[in-house]
C-alpha cells in the first residue's frame, strides 16, 4: 500500500495563452515585469486570469455565498488515492449508469477520463458539447460520501445550465 501512496501523478493542464477558457471568462495574460535583458536583477514574470482557467478546483463558495472558500478547504480533499474511471465510451454525460459496478464506498476521490481529454480539451476553442456530470451521478456519489470528483474539462455541468 505504501508503494501506491508514494506515486504522484500530475494531471494538471498546462497554463498558456492557448489554454481553452470558458466563454465569458477573462482572457489569460502572461507578462514579464522585469528581465535580465533589460538590466533587471532577475527575470520576473506574471500572469492574470480567471480562477477557472485550466486545472482548477470548484469549492462550495463557487455556487453559494457563505460557504467554504479555497483556503478553508483541507488539502486532503485533493491529495490522496483516487479511482480513475475510464468513461471514454460516454458520448453525452457521465450518469449513475456509468458508475454501475463501482463500490463507491471504497473510493473517496474519483477522477473521470472522458473524450474531453482525448479530444475536446485539445481544440483551440471551447467545445460546448463536452462530456459533463449528470445530476444522477452527482447524487449517487454524494450519497456515498465521495469527497472529491474530477472531470477532464473546464466545468462539470452541461453548457448553459
Amino acid at each position: 500500500m505504501q508503494e501506491q501512496m508514494d506515486k504522484i501523478i500530475d494531471i494538471s493542464v498546462t497554463l498558456s495563452k492557448d489554454t481553452v477558457i470558458y466563454p465569458g471568462d477573462p482572457t489569460p495574460e502572461y507578462m514579464l515585469f522585469c528581465s535580465l535583458a533589460d538590466g533587471g536583477i532577475a527575470n520576473v514574470g506574471g500572469m492574470k486570469h480567471g480562477l477557472h482557467h485550466g486545472t482548477h478546483v470548484d469549492v462550495p463558495y463557487h455556487f453559494k455565498d457563505g460557504e467554504r472558500t479555497f483556503e478553508q478547504m483541507p488539502l486532503s480533499h485533493w491529495v490522496g488515492p483516487a479511482l480513475v474511471v475510464d468513461a471514454t465510451q460516454e458520448d453525452v454525460c457521465i450518469s449513475a449508469k456509468t458508475l454501475e459496478g463501482i463500490d463507491l464506498d471504497k473510493h473517496k476521490r474519483i477522477l473521470f477520463k472522458t473524450k474531453n481529454s482525448l479530444d475536446y480539451y485539445k481544440r483551440p476553442e471551447f467545445y460546448e458539447k463536452f462530456i459533463y456530470l449528470d445530476k444522477s451521478a452527482c447524487e449517487l456519489m454524494a450519497k456515498h460520501n465521495v469527497l472529491t470528483v474530477g472531470l477532464d474539462y473546464i466545468t462539470v455541468d452541461p453548457f448553459g445550465s
